[in-house]
């Protein structure tokens, strides 16, 4: 069995495109330089840019075992999906993905003593916007559909 996750562009909780770092072919970061600053040029993010952002950035003292196994297969599964609508994933990659975005954020001992509490990985890269950009890269199958009546106003 295999996912299939639309390869469109990223909203974010606002509605507008999500943005992050261009990258060149490499995955290094594309900097503008206007001769004074260097400032970090940013694209809209595409599902397939997202996930190499991903693949490029997870923490190292996030890192497990077979990361590099997964994050491998992830980067040949969007390589295969260039110009097609939707990226294929096997199963075990797909659920490899959802687990290291839940991934918990290590604390250093004074914020541990002053009460703060973890985050995940999806916190850490995406803010509050988190559970609409996880949402957009889940399978179709797996995508929680939003029910308007269960909105409140706050």
């Amino acid at each position: 069995m295999s996912k299939r996750i639309s390869n469109t562009t990223i909203r974010s909780i606002t509605g507008n495109p999500y943005k992050i770092p261009s990258r060149d072919d490499d995955g290094n970061v594309i900097f503008e330089d206007d001769g004074e600053v260097k400032t970090i040029e940013l694209e809209d993010a595409t599902t397939a840019s997202l996930l190499k952002m991903i693949i490029l950035t997870i923490p190292k003292e996030l890192t497990g075992q077979s990361d590099g196994l997964f994050k491998s297969q992830l980067w040949n599964d969007i390589l295969r999906a260039d110009g097609n609508g939707v990226i294929e994933l096997h199963d075990k990659t797909y659920m490899w993905l959802k687990r290291a975005l839940n991934r918990q954020m290590p604390l250093t001992t004074e914020e541990k003593a002053s009460g703060k509490m973890s985050h995940s990985l999806a916190v850490e890269y995406f803010g509050g916007s988190d559970y609409v950009i996880l949402e957009q890269l889940k399978d179709e199958v797996d995508k929680t559909p939003l029910n308007l009546d269960q909105v409140s106003d706050g």
